[in-house]
């Protein structure tokens, strides 16, 4: 091939390929290599399309007319892809109004609830805001942390369902006391030493329930059951008979030891020397008044 122009050449070889595509490369007129005016080459007149073509008014299945794009677009030729772009694309190529008023709607209510959720979090959207005497300040993250690590103090944690500290009161400390020397309580009853000195901070007291299974015979009656256990030990005679004998035992073992004075000091010993000195120098002074 010789010297050709750019449009030539593109158009040549569109024609080159099809051609051979059909096999008829042998009966393709290229242009000469001498040929110097571009109008004398022939150009074929070739479009190419992805779009399908639209469906004849005379079809017998009106779904093969909604298949088909808009009639307005009219090609010299089609290329048939072979599926369906209505359906199996997420491009709706056919859009109504309606479709378009449904979905403004539908963005209008996602706007509502968006709205409306936040309008919940504000602060002047609350119930309570007119009582309040001012709007509460604003508060850094340091702050927010601080208080979050207050309110958990005040409970236990989750691993404890969250138990609360409770009112300390004159009858939890004593019944905390008796769980301490619970040693003293049962002779016949090894009880383990509590690992910790000090009252604990959370704790709870309940009540024991007796099953259905049980027998009246073998709950306790409602007559000796106590407020607190310092109470039900008070109320026991068994116990309390324990506990005398077992405070004679104490006080006959800790007899009166000898108690030994403190050491004397120097000036104490030198007062107590002149003070004797005082009294015999007294005493001389009256008998020989006597004499």
């Amino acid at each position: 091939m010789g010297v050709l122009s750019l449009k030539g050449c593109l158009f040549v070889s569109i024609e080159y390929v099809l051609y051979r595509a059909q096999g008829r490369v042998e009966n393709l007129h290229l242009p000469q290599e001498d040929s110097e005016d571009e109008s004398t080459i022939e150009v074929p007149k070739f479009k190419i399309s992805a779009f399908k073509k639209f469906a004849p008014e005379d079809a017998p299945n009106p779904q093969i007319r909604e298949n088909f794009h808009n009639k307005s677009i009219q090609l010299a030729s089609s290329m048939n892809a072979g599926e369906d772009y209505s359906k199996s694309t997420y491009i709706n190529f056919d859009v109504d109004k309606n479709t378009i008023q449904a979905h403004v709607s539908k963005q209008k209510e996602v706007l509502k609830k968006m709205l409306d959720e936040n309008l919940k979090k504000s602060i002047v959207c609350q119930s309570d805001f007119e009582k309040k005497e001012c709007v509460p300040t604003f508060q850094s993250r340091r702050q927010k942390r601080k208080e979050s690590a207050k309110e958990r103090e005040k409970t236990k944690g989750f691993n404890w369902y969250n138990m609360a500290a409770p009112e300390m009161t004159e009858e939890k400390q004593n019944d905390l006391l008796v769980l301490k020397m619970r040693q003293a309580l049962d002779p016949k009853h090894f009880y383990k030493r509590s690992a910790n000195k000090t009252n604990p901070k959370f704790f709870q007291v309940g009540t024991f329930v007796e099953s259905p299974i049980d027998f009246y015979s073998s709950r306790v009656p409602k007559k000796q059951r106590k407020q607190t256990l310092v109470d039900e030990l008070l109320a026991d005679a068994e116990f309390r008979q324990y506990q005398k004998k077992k405070f004679t035992e104490i006080q006959r073992s800790q007899l009166p030891k000898y108690v030994r004075k403190k050491k004397i000091t120097h000036r104490q010993r030198v007062e107590a020397r002149n003070a004797d000195v005082e009294k015999k120098s007294k005493k001389v002074k009256k008998n020989k008044k006597k004499v």
